[in-house]
């Protein structure tokens, strides 16, 4: 049995929607890394905000999520000795295609900071 690719039914983005927006479809892929563990209803709250602002400041659809939040042990996670606070030490990874605007990822450093 092979498997073929049927774009009327992939999901994600079509590709005129794709080409208005500037992007090749791809959605980006998030990768938030914390030092200490949080409450459920904690962890979905930093997940959304992030995703939030990448749908503010890329215009992708809301429904694109790609977003993980990864919990390290401390001794996992190096981070400099005199931070006052390192258990709240994050690593926010974004992967995303080349070709966002300097804008764009402008406003998507400022709505995540």
């Amino acid at each position: 049995m092979s498997a073929t690719h049927d774009e009327s039914t992939s999901p994600g983005p079509t590709r005129d929607v794709a080409e208005r927006r500037g992007d090749n479809g791809a959605m980006p892929a998030v990768i938030i890394e914390v030092r200490r563990q949080y409450a459920a209803d904690q962890e979905l709250a930093i997940m959304n905000a992030v995703h939030a602002a990448l749908v503010r400041a890329f215009e992708i659809p809301a429904e694109d999520r790609n977003v993980r939040l990864v919990v390290h042990e401390p001794e996992r996670f190096m981070c400099a000795p005199e931070l006052a606070h390192p258990e709240y030490r994050t690593i926010i990874s974004i992967d995303c295609f080349a070709g966002r605007s300097l804008t764009a990822k402008r406003r998507l450093y400022r709505a995540i900071v």
